[in-house]
């Protein structure tokens, strides 16, 4: 087959998620921010990264912020404070921020399906945008946890209004001080659920109460996502609810490669990067076992998956995924440069830069035209893909999330809710 090409579309990305155009939000996973060799900028505009890995980051951060004119956005995950105090979610570069649970509240852990004290919203609420400054992003978040009760949606609401009191007293939506590009900042609402919590009364409350408050948009986590079609559409809803009643951008994240149909659908943006496929919420687990120094798959960092926009995802570990790998390339030549074409690449650098060559390839093709458009092309490629997918060895075919995403729903067309497309 012939290499296949990946031209930019016209224009820039907005530098924070829009209305006016669809746009991927670029996740930067630990040490790879050798994403940034290839921005992207005719598709990304924003950034981001988990706040407790900022710090060893910096330089990254710095050449997306400062160099390449990119918005920034940190992943805060305050639901680490509901993980046990021995987690690996609990480890000093989170400790360090200032907003542990052991800091502002004298506990183990936050009970967030607890009534907060007005006194506890406002300290864990300042302790956390402090942390955020600290690190100069352009978009805030407000804390989000993990539950499905009301309690803890009236906690994380009110968290909300003070972090929004708070941004406001500071004028915080202003451009930072020394900010070369002079770029207005922005607050973001973190929302997390787990797809089986949600149904339609569900959604309509969590939309009824977030659409009322003074923020520029909706970061909207799936908390331990698997892609069936019914968690699937419930998860897409919600974004496009908060879309439909706000008029505001909603963000999903946690999808897995199905952030590509959240965009098709119409989300404003969709998070997507190194690390960040799927959003673990374990809260029990305990901590693993060290790293083996001696162990050769190890040295060169985790090993990560190869994506091929043939089969439309990862290709699996093991004999059998490795044989499926290479016959992918066979038969689906690569054109991202980074390896040769009909070779998979081999370590972390080489597949990191060729799922980012592919990241950006299928941002292009669900960030252009409406809806309805990017909708049905992504809907038109999926048989494809299913054959391919058999044809090289895979033992699962794509998941029923992918078809229900860019399908009609009952009483919702595609379209509604949706963010504006960009021409090609």
């Amino acid at each position: 087959m012939a290499v296949e090409g990946n031209q930019p579309i016209d224009g820039q990305a907005p530098t924070r998620p829009s209305m006016h155009a669809r746009s991927l939000v670029l996740w930067i996973g630990d040490h790879t921010s050798a994403i940034l060799d290839e921005p992207g900028p005719d598709v990304v505009g924003t950034v981001a990264m988990r706040l407790p890995n900022a710090a060893r980051n910096i330089g990254a951060l710095r050449k997306a912020r400062r160099e390449l004119g990119f918005g920034v956005a940190f992943d805060t995950e305050a639901w680490r404070n509901q993980c046990r105090q021995d987690h690996v979610y609990r480890r000093e570069a989170f400790q360090s921020l200032g907003y542990d649970s052991r800091d502002v509240f004298g506990t183990e852990r936050i009970d967030i399906e607890t009534a907060l004290s007005d006194s506890l919203v406002a300290t864990y609420a300042d302790a956390h945008l402090r942390a955020q400054v600290a690190i100069d992003p352009t978009i805030f978040q407000t804390p989000g946890h993990v539950s499905p009760t009301r309690a803890a949606l009236d906690n994380d609401v009110r968290l909300a209004e003070a972090t929004i009191e708070l941004v406001n007293r500071r004028a915080l939506r202003e451009p930072a001080a020394g900010d070369p590009h002079e770029r207005p900042r922005s607050l973001f609402a973190s929302i997390c659920v787990t797809a089986e919590e949600l149904g339609l009364e569900r959604i309509r409350e969590i939309t009824g109460r977030y659409s009322m408050l003074d923020v520029d948009g909706y970061w909207v986590w799936a908390v331990n996502f698997e892609p069936y079609g019914v968690r699937a559409e419930m998860m897409l809803r919600l974004v496009l609810a908060l879309q439909e009643a706000s008029g505001l951008p909603a963000c999903p994240g946690g999808l897995g490669n199905l952030w590509q149909a959240g965009l098709a659908r119409g989300a404003a943006g969709a998070i997507n990067g190194p690390d960040r496929g799927a959003v673990e919420f374990s809260p029990e687990q305990a901590p693993p076992e060290p790293r083996d120094p001696s162990d050769e798959e190890d040295q060169d960092g985790r090993r990560i998956h190869t994506y091929h926009g043939a089969i439309l995802g990862m290709l699996p570990f093991g004999e059998d995924g490795d044989k499926a790998l290479a016959k992918t390339f066979v038969r689906n030549v690569c054109g991202c440069g980074h390896h040769p074409a009909d070779i998979p690449p081999r370590g972390r650098r080489q597949t990191v830069a060729h799922n980012q060559w592919w990241r950006l390839k299928e941002a292009r093709r669900v960030c252009v035209g409406s809806a309805e458009e990017a909708s049905t092309e992504l809907r038109e490629r999926i048989p494809t893909a299913e054959t391919e997918r058999r044809d090289v060895g895979l033992k699962t075919g794509l998941r029923p999330g992918w078809r229900r995403s860019v399908e009609e729903w009952d009483q919702l067309p595609v379209g509604w809710g949706a963010a504006a497309g960009r021409a090609a």
